[in-house]
């Protein structure tokens, strides 16, 4: 991992991890239950050796802050307020090395009560509706406007149907 602290990038060492080989395992599991000897029954895991997806040497090459935005919620109910925390809670310490495309969409669903969400107002077919995430459209907006400042290239966009009041002028 990598994060910013007091102006510096900070990375956490990567290591290695196993991977269970499900279908190796039941298997295994099976040719041990079919055999003669059913009384003491031992099967052990068929693991591989997983390399960490992003190394610290690819860490090591982030340099620069590309870009930046922020929005407020400050006059935000709880309910939204909560929304907003648990939103940008999926999406926050995601790595994207060169080529690799973030959809906030998949970091930030299921939008239900069990993964964390309350329900507060959203837009729905252009009018104000109450719905379980309500407000996680602003993460969106943020990480858009965040995205566009760093020069990034943005793959797809679904705008809002009516203006939002937590960005400035022209970029709702």
């Amino acid at each position: 991992t990598i994060t910013r602290k007091d102006g510096k990038f900070e990375i956490t060492p990567s290591k290695e991890g196993l991977t269970v080989d499900m279908d190796a395992t039941k298997a295994a599991l099976n040719d041990a239950l079919n055999s003669e000897d059913t009384d003491a029954i031992r099967v052990e895991a068929s693991v591989t050796v997983k390399k960490p997806k992003v190394t610290e040497e690819d860490l090591a090459t982030i340099k620069d802050v590309l870009g930046t935005f922020s929005t407020s919620f400050a006059t935000s109910g709880a309910s939204r307020s909560t929304n907003l925390a648990v939103g940008s809670g999926k999406i926050n310490g995601h790595v994207l090395m060169p080529g690799e495309v973030l959809s906030g969409y998949e970091c930030m669903h299921p939008f239900s009560l069990e993964n964390g969400y309350k329900t507060a107002t959203a837009y729905e077919n252009g009018r104000s509706v109450d719905s379980i995430g309500g407000g996680v459209c602003q993460i969106s907006s943020t990480v858009y406007n965040a995205v566009k400042n760093a020069g990034l290239t943005v793959v797809q966009r679904n705008p809002h149907s009516m203006p939002v009041s937590y960005l400035p002028k022209g970029l709702d």
